[in-house]
């Protein structure tokens, strides 16, 4: 079994733990199930509602935010890796 590294901020990180949790699964679940479904062809309909619907929650919430100093720092170094 191989790992993946997602980079997100604290903020979107929450609500994926907060969605997790009210499907009593994990964050990692979450992902494998959307991955999964993806690359065996099956409907994400259901999954990906859910996504879009945290998507523009994350949105609404982060509306005008501004990044700070490190995560400057990070988006400028990911070119590099």
């Amino acid at each position: 079994m191989k790992n993946i590294t997602l980079s997100l901020d604290d903020e979107t990180y929450r609500q994926a733990r907060i969605r997790a949790a009210e499907q009593n699964t994990s964050v990692s679940a979450l992902v494998k199930q959307l991955l999964t479904a993806n690359t065996k062809g099956v409907s994400t309909e259901a999954p990906l509602a859910a996504l879009l619907e945290l998507a523009a929650e994350l949105r609404a919430l982060t509306v005008g935010r501004t990044h700070t100093p490190a995560e400057v720092l990070q988006r400028e170094g990911r070119d590099e890796r």
